[in-house]
């Protein structure tokens, strides 16, 4: 056996295959789904809905503040009706990926139980998980359910191995949780402690702000700005022809339009000097921080840096990713942001800190990527 003693796989439990409505509405919840996307998507469905509102207030013959208010309702109607047909497509296409096992085979994990650990291993990257996670197994008939140290539980079929005999299985992970073996890596290799906290992804923001000046890009773009005055300004337009005969003179509408566009300029100057600074930097990464901690493990993690790629390492697990994975290196006087696709990591390895030339070495080496080292006065 090449890689382990025992090699299973295991369906887990998703929404998206389930075919049931409320895990649907659950996963999408969770995801954000039912929310807007931002301002972009609320100019749009306001202007979507003014030009409903003004047919159907040419049709019925309404005017005055009827209008607004007709105007107010047809945004929320078509809003709720946009969230709901993407529900029940969602909800359609878990009915359908439930009977397909196409689908199913693509959400499936497979599983090596090996001699220090279990493991799982994609294109890009591989996840070793120390026996030490797992609390106690249970054998229920034609099943093995692993009670893992989070809480969760992770239920293996023994018609779903495909390497090993289920048969020595319970026995092998109970000498396994005994020995409670450490996930072990070289020594010598140089490492980094992870920030994992709200200083953490207050650099992370801070890095990332960097970045985008760098590149000429604000965070909230000048088109956004634009289209919002658009909207607001078809709005006041509508609702002054409305009036008829107590609407507004030419020079008061075009000083209002002005005004407008005055205000719309300034908050756009604003927002994105205050995106840049330190007190909304940290404010933002203290939110962030806050709906994150729930779900940190609280364990130590440090960076293990190597020829061709780098370690997460824990005393429970260790996940390995190639640097040709690695998109962005942006690197302080005491901290190192890595960021790729799916991850990112605030390494204490800065350029005044010691071994960073041999990190730095690794890093460029492995990958045709450049360090961007952002110094004190860039900030």
């Amino acid at each position: 056996m090449a890689k382990g003693y025992f090699y299973v796989f295991h369906d887990p439990e998703d929404g998206f295959i389930s075919g049931k409505a409320s895990d649907v509405a659950r996963d999408m919840a969770a995801r954000g789904a039912f929310r807007p996307t931002g301002w972009v998507e609320i100019a749009v469905w306001a202007a979507i809905s003014l030009f409903v509102s003004r047919e159907i207030s040419v049709y019925l013959n309404l005017a005055g503040a009827v209008t607004l208010v007709l105007w107010i309702a047809a945004v929320v109607l078509l809003y709720a009706v946009s969230r709901g047909i993407l529900f029940l497509s969602a909800w359609i296409s878990s009915r359908k990926n439930a009977q397909n096992p196409e689908v199913r085979q693509a959400l499936r994990q497979y599983i090596w139980f090996g001699e220090g650990s279990m493991f799982t291993e994609s294109e890009d990257s591989r996840l070793d998980i120390s026996y030490k996670r797992i609390r106690n197994i249970e054998c229920e008939g034609d099943r093995f359910v692993l009670n893992m140290s989070t809480g969760k539980q992770m239920i293996l079929e023994k018609k779903n191995f495909l390497e090993g005999k289920p048969e020595k299985f319970e026995a092998f992970i109970r000498k396994k949780i005994e020995e409670g073996t450490s996930l072990e890596l070289e020594e010598g290799a140089p490492r980094a402690r992870v920030l994992e906290s709200e200083e953490g992804i207050y650099r992370l923001y801070q890095a990332a702000e960097w970045n985008r000046l760098k590149s000429g890009r604000e965070k909230y773009p000048f088109s956004m700005y634009l289209l919002i005055f658009l909207c607001v300004s078809a709005g006041f337009t509508f609702i002054n022809i409305s009036l008829k005969d107590g609407a507004l003179p030419f020079a008061a509408y075009a000083a209002v339009e002005a005004v407008l566009a005055g205000v719309c300029a300034a908050h756009y100057r604003m927002k994105n000097r205050q995106a840049r600074s330190e007190k909304s930097l940290r404010k933002a990464a203290g939110r962030e921080w806050k709906m994150l901690k729930g779900k940190a493990d609280g364990l130590e993690k440090e960076l293990v840096f190597f020829k061709k790629g780098f370690k997460v390492r824990t005393e429970e697990y260790t996940t390995s990713y190639n640097y040709e994975n690695v998109n962005t290196v942006i690197a302080s006087e005491d901290s190192m942001v890595i960021a790729g696709d799916g991850f990112s990591f605030v390494a204490m390895a800065g350029t005044e800190t010691l071994g960073y030339p041999e990190i730095k070495r690794l890093i460029e080496g492995g990958k045709k990527i450049h360090i961007e080292e952002m110094s004190q006065d860039n900030k």
